[in-house]
């Protein structure tokens, strides 16, 4: 019952040992170069300037909204939509 399971072993290490070699050689020969990303160059200048964009337009909707603080005056309200205790 051992002896399989020693075999199965060895023949895994093996496999890693020849990997591992093949990775050497490979990254002497410069072929080795890890993940490639997943966007290109062009790809991620273009979603830096987008998301610059979009948070320019997030700081002007702020600061519109914080422009007039007093807009919505007691007398401008929609009262209709308030709850039932306030008093008309």
């Amino acid at each position: 019952m051992y002896v399989p399971a020693m075999v199965a072993e060895f023949a895994g290490d093996l496999a890693r040992l020849r990997t591992r070699e093949g990775m050497k050689i490979a990254k002497a020969k410069g072929r080795l170069r890890g993940k490639r990303p997943k966007l290109s160059l062009r790809q991620e200048t273009h979603l830096v300037q987008l998301l610059a964009v979009r948070a320019l337009e997030r700081v002007t909707e702020q600061r519109d909204d914080m422009a007039h603080p007093g807009s919505l005056l007691p007398n401008d309200r929609d009262w209709s939509a308030s709850p039932e205790w306030v008093v008309r």
